[in-house]
């Protein structure tokens, strides 16, 4: 098991990047009072076709060439079925990637969201050309980030350089924690 579903949704971005994904959205929603946590991604990546599917929830099958195993999607299927949840994958050859956990948001077993803004941070750093979204959902309140939007507002200054990316991470932290605490995300 990862520690938190920011880890989760980073071993996820890093197959999409290494699958040759321009776009990658994340979503995901919190809501206790109707106790449902869910997460999800998808991609436009080269996609697997349905025998590779089946093989990618197998721990000790991995496409990289860098390891032996691959863990990210069997670790999160796990964790969804530990805490009684439902996963899903669907892919198509050629079209992308879809995949995702929801669980009951109550779970004693579920490990918490951790540090998405670090998590989108990293993946714009290891792709910096890469159309990334956030959807964040808790409760009522949404915030969306968009790195396109980012990257038009800088202009000729690249999205990988550090100082914007720790704008980044605290950006999206700080709206994460705003709604989760009953404010308004600006």
């Amino acid at each position: 098991m990862m520690q938190d579903f920011a880890m989760h949704l980073l071993d996820l971005a890093h197959n999409s990047i290494s699958a040759k994904a321009t776009r990658l959205d994340l979503k995901v929603e919190e809501s206790p009072s109707r106790d449902v946590f869910e997460i999800s991604l998808s991609d436009d990546g080269c996609g697997m076709d349905e025998a590779t599917v089946k093989k990618a929830r197998n721990p000790f099958y991995t496409s990289r060439t860098t390891r032996r195993v691959g863990l990210g999607i069997p670790l999160l299927e796990g964790t969804t079925k530990q805490c009684a949840g439902k996963f899903h994958l669907r892919s198509t050859l050629g079209k992308g990637t879809v995949i995702g956990s929801t669980l009951p948001y109550k779970c004693i077993d579920r490990p918490p969201l951790g540090d998405v803004g670090q998590c989108v941070a990293m993946i714009l750093q290891a792709a910096p050309t890469l159309h990334l979204t956030l959807d964040y959902a808790y409760e009522s309140e949404k915030f969306r980030l968009d790195s396109d939007e980012i990257k038009a507002t800088l202009g000729d200054v690249p999205i990988d350089e550090p100082e914007i990316l720790l704008f980044i991470q605290s950006y999206v932290q700080e709206h994460i924690k705003a709604l989760q605490h009953g404010g308004k995300s600006q």
